[in-house]
């Protein structure tokens, strides 16, 4: 599958950050994240592993691959 855009430039566009009450951020920003590494397959740029980590993250991706 082509890469059309980063997790960064994905989270961006749902406004994932916009979102204000903390409970549906973490689930939206958890769910957007989960279903982004499904759509790419787990194959993830370097960017998007930071943007991961950035968001503390890596237990969802690593989860989710199992």
């Amino acid at each position: 599958m082509e890469r059309i855009q980063s997790l960064a430039a994905y989270l961006l566009s749902l406004k994932i950050d916009q979102i204000e009450d903390d409970q549906e951020f973490c689930n939206a920003e958890h769910e957007a994240i989960q279903e982004y590494c499904e759509q790419h397959g787990y194959k993830l740029s370097e960017d998007d592993w930071r943007e991961i980590r950035s968001r503390g993250e890596e237990q969802t991706f690593l989860n989710t691959k199992e």
